[in-house]
């Protein structure tokens, strides 16, 4: 069964989204900037943005993107079949 939720209202909101720049536009998302550990040796963080599908349906990997006046380019693209993708980051 397709998913049919709206997900507008989640980037709608101040309480979870913010304007940034993806591709030179400005589109509202949910930055998530965790940190992750590998095996326990290794660690580093994991920028990525949460947007609607809908706003980001041209933009491709190694595209340019600021948030928070941070530099940072698209290294990976999800898309989850909500409307919602998540662009994975990695500082410029």
């Amino acid at each position: 069964m397709p998913y049919t939720d709206d997900v507008s209202e989640w980037f709608a909101s101040d309480d979870f989204a913010e304007v940034v720049t993806i591709a030179g536009a400005s589109k509202r998302a949910i930055f998530d900037n965790a940190y992750a550990r590998v095996g326990g040796i290794v660690s580093a963080s994991d920028p990525a943005l949460w947007v609607q599908s809908a706003d980001v349906s041209t933009v491709a990997r190694g595209a340019a993107v600021v948030v928070r006046g941070v530099a940072y380019t698209v290294r990976d693209i999800e898309a989850d079949g909500t409307g919602v993708t998540v662009l994975q980051l990695e500082r410029s």
